[in-house]
């Protein structure tokens, strides 16, 4: 499939990421919130959890981390079908990398190299059919979503998470009190820097 105008393969992503570290640092990626709300982004309807070492929590009630340098490596990794989750993007100045497709049509996992902002951060763009949600992870102190090294776990709204714990196992990531793997589709998304 060929990209349009305003996408970028996910081969290509590196060739640009000098230009787009230079341009987020120059102030341009302010201007993503107001373009996101022109496109017609969706109001949440997912939760995104941290997981902090002992237990998830909310990723807004986090601190920021603390990158090295300018790219964070990304993996994605879906567990189940979610028909709220079809694909993650990330937008860059540029336009939009499309990082991660969900199965059934795409593949289970992911994983790339990703400049981030030290003001901005990690803008992704969820898409569940034609609706798309805007999921900021900042590096700043302002409201929302926090950017700092570890696994975020993203789940539909309405699911419970009180309880869950991760650990790692490829095939039971995050499991229920009772040491259970988690039947509901959720998404695993890990950031190192």
């Amino acid at each position: 499939m060929k990209p349009s105008n305003n996408q970028i393969c996910r081969r290509d992503v590196l060739a640009g990421a000098a230009t787009a570290v230079g341009a987020s640092l120059l102030g341009v990626m302010p201007s993503l919130a107001s373009a996101q709300r022109a496109s017609g982004m969706t109001a949440q309807a997912y939760t995104l959890l941290y997981w902090s070492g002992t237990a998830f929590v909310l990723a807004d009630r986090i601190r920021p981390g603390t990158f090295l340098n300018d790219f964070a490596s990304v993996r994605i990794d879906a567990f189940g079908v979610s028909p709220r989750v079809s694909s993650i993007d990330v937008q860059l100045p540029g336009g939009t990398f499309e990082a991660f497709t969900a199965p059934p049509k795409g593949l289970r996992s992911a994983s790339f190299n990703v400049p981030i902002a030290h003001m901005s951060g990690l803008p992704l763009v969820v898409g569940a059919g034609s609706s798309k949600t805007s999921l900021m992870l900042s590096l700043g102190s302002s409201a929302g979503y926090k950017l700092a090294p570890g696994v975020y776990m993203l789940t539909d709204a309405g699911v419970s998470w009180v309880g869950l714990s991760y650990t790692g196992s490829p095939g039971a990531s995050v499991v229920d009190s009772h040491g259970m793997a988690v039947s509901t589709p959720y998404v695993l998304i890990t950031v190192q820097g």
